[in-house]
């Protein structure tokens, strides 16, 4: 927790600027392959996946879209683009 809670500073301002692309150290498309085998192995032990499905789901919307060279601060983007359609 403690070395991802340094990544927030850089995460909120890719949030903030839209720049997603930038500094990136893994990459979406390896994080939904990534994901989605942590997912495997959970539903192999038993253990209820609720919680990380609708993840996996935002993951694999934006690596389809294009954006797979981007930063997971990227999925925001969705995120965000509810959030407005809901006001």
């Amino acid at each position: 927790m403690t070395a991802m809670m340094g990544e927030l500073p850089g995460y909120a301002e890719k949030i903030d600027t839209g720049r997603h692309g930038v500094n990136v150290a893994s990459n979406l498309a390896m994080q939904t392959a990534a994901l989605k085998n942590i997912l495997t192995a959970t539903r192999e032990q038993g253990v209820a996946t609720d919680l990380l499905d609708p993840m996996l789901d935002l993951f694999r919307k934006r690596d389809g879209a294009g954006h797979g060279n981007e930063d997971i601060s990227g999925v925001f983007e969705l995120i965000r683009s509810r959030s407005n359609a809901v006001n």
